[in-house]
């Protein structure tokens, strides 16, 4: 298998990834009462890279050869397009949502930073990792996992999905008064840092390799020599790679956030001087 080959014969359009979506757009789409504005741009743009993600050659390579490919996956499901989808939801939309279903009030920050944070060390460890590895007959580690491990992958991805929704929330809650105030909404996000930062450091740093799949898969399309000679991408590299994403990139986009929200609270704090100078 050649790069050219690669990216434009590994892509993988599941019933079930193309179900959902649809079922993502045609919610939105009958809340928003098939009106659509700018706002609603970051909710199209969350879709089309969730899509994207999940059909790209980044799931070719994650589930069969390369740990740092499935790592950039999972930081896109849970860091990028979570984010994207809440920031495209107007207030209106959320309501209308909220007139046919339960009140989200239950939501609380605490709950939200435990499991979103959990679900991700949760699908980290190396005997639940392994076990979502699949690839509908394909021999990985001279096993054919079939149905069973498509199921429990799509579960995985699903639920990285839920977890970054559920962690965002605070943050980006459609209904602004649902939004953490800016100095705890930074401490948020930075314990958050932390613990991405802690599970990262430990991937990367470990002596031994936690995900031997990667290593000892049984090659049958020729991507082996790609990745391994090609590419020059050993297992341990891989998995050094892999924890690096998870460790430097990760923690950028939790410190980002929590920048904007200073620079939103300076904002705000100069916004009140000049309203007390003025009346003054």
């Amino acid at each position: 298998m050649t790069t050219r080959q690669l990216l434009t014969e590994t892509w993988q359009w599941s019933p079930s990834l193309l179900i959902g979506t649809l079922l993502l757009v045609g919610g939105y789409l009958y809340f928003s009462r098939f009106t659509v504005s700018r706002q609603s741009t970051y909710f199209f743009a969350g879709i089309v890279l969730m899509v994207l993600t999940l059909a790209s050659p980044l799931t070719f390579l994650g589930e069969r050869y390369l740990f740092s490919a499935h790592m950039v996956q999972h930081m896109i499901l849970l860091l990028i397009v979570p984010p994207l989808l809440l920031a495209g939801i107007p207030e209106r939309v959320f309501r209308s949502f909220l007139t046919k279903s339960k009140s989200t009030y239950w939501l609380s920050p605490a709950l939200c930073w435990l499991l979103g944070v959990a679900i991700m060390w949760f699908w980290h460890v190396p005997g639940i990792y392994t076990t979502t590895l699949q690839d509908s007959g394909i021999p990985v580690c001279g096993l054919v996992t079939g149905p069973y491990g498509a199921f429990l992958h799509g579960i995985q991805n699903a639920s990285l999905l839920f977890a970054g929704l559920l962690f965002a929330w605070p943050i980006l809650s459609p209904v602004k008064a649902q939004r953490l105030p800016a100095l705890p909404g930074m401490a948020y996000l930075f314990t958050a840092c932390v613990g991405c930062s802690l599970l990262g450091l430990s991937i990367t740093f470990s002596s031994s390799l936690l995900y031997p799949t990667y290593a000892s898969t049984i090659d049958l399309t020729g991507a082996m020599h790609l990745v391994r000679r090609q590419w020059g991408i050993s297992p341990a590299s891989d998995q050094q790679i892999g924890g690096l994403m998870m460790w430097v990139p990760g923690c950028f986009i939790y410190v980002s956030a929590a920048l904007f929200l200073l620079n939103r609270w300076f904002e705000e704090g100069e916004v009140l001087n000049d309203r007390m100078s003025a009346q003054s």
